[in-house]
């Protein structure tokens, strides 16, 4: 991220970080947890950006975008405090509880109320299962950004052989999955997290989320840092996963002229 403060949005980030230290974590594993979460929020403000430049918005919409992305997981630090958990299903829904904080320290102030409107609307629709086809561009460059910075901070998270539970929704790693997690690559849409029982299935999960990026920009910087690929290679090997990879290349196909690293010429 480049430096905050020489940002257009650089109150709403000061805003930001002054509520993240209201928020005492002592242990060890919540704190990193909570940093994890300081650091993804700066590159999904970044990602944000360059989608919204691609898409040649004008300034005061990038400054609406930035300020999105500075505030879409607000909820998760009261979560983190509350219920030592980032399972959304074990606590409370964390964009919910980013909403009600954002009105309730009137973080926005200054903006216009459709302004304010339209960020409380993707603070709210950032991590739904689908949203409605209608909703502003901002709602859907955040989704696209949130989506790129958690598949790499879950790649790295697979890779390592020290898992942060939090951060791996203290899922254990088992060597099968939930078959029903596979009705997403049928249908072509995102499979839900509400049954997740192992790692697999919330690679699975994070999978299935190619059908539900709506930038070309996105896409290509997925297949670029090869995440699909890593998610694949960590999946057994079976006739469900060869399904979901090959629902997944046709897609890419379909979006991109360009498949999985395998299956290109």
């Amino acid at each position: 991220m480049t430096e905050y403060r020489d940002s257009p949005a650089a109150e709403f980030w000061e805003s930001f970080f002054s509520y993240v230290q209201r928020f005492p974590f002592p242990a060890e594993e919540v704190r990193e947890a909570a940093t994890l979460k300081v650091d993804h929020t700066l590159r999904v403000a970044d990602s944000s950006l360059a989608i919204a430049q691609e898409l040649s918005l004008p300034p005061r919409e990038l400054l609406l975008v930035e300020t999105s992305a500075i505030f879409h997981d607000l909820g998760r630090f009261p979560q983190l405090h509350r219920y030592n958990t980032f399972r959304d299903s074990l606590s409370q829904d964390h964009a919910l509880l980013g909403y009600r904080a954002l009105k309730r320290e009137d973080f926005l102030k200054g903006l216009m109320p459709e302004e304010k409107n339209g960020i409380y609307q993707a603070v709210l629709l950032h991590n739904r299962l689908s949203i409605p086809e209608a909703v502003p561009e901002r709602v859907k460059i955040l989704r696209d950004a949130d989506k790129l910075d958690v598949l790499g901070v879950l790649v790295e998270l697979y890779l390592s052989p020290a898992k942060n539970p939090l951060v791996a929704l203290e899922l254990p790693e088992n060597p099968g999955y939930n078959p029903a997690l596979l009705a997403g690559f049928r249908e072509h849409h995102s499979s839900s997290f509400q049954n997740l029982t192992c790692l697999n299935d919330l690679r699975l999960g994070h999978l299935s989320w190619v059908f539900d990026i709506s930038y070309p920009w996105t896409l290509r910087e997925i297949l670029r840092r090869e995440y699909l690929e890593t998610l694949l290679s960590l999946l057994p090997k079976d006739g469900g996963t060869q399904e979901a990879r090959e629902a997944v290349d046709t897609e890419l196909i379909r979006r991109l002229g360009i498949g999985l690293k395998e299956s290109r010429p």
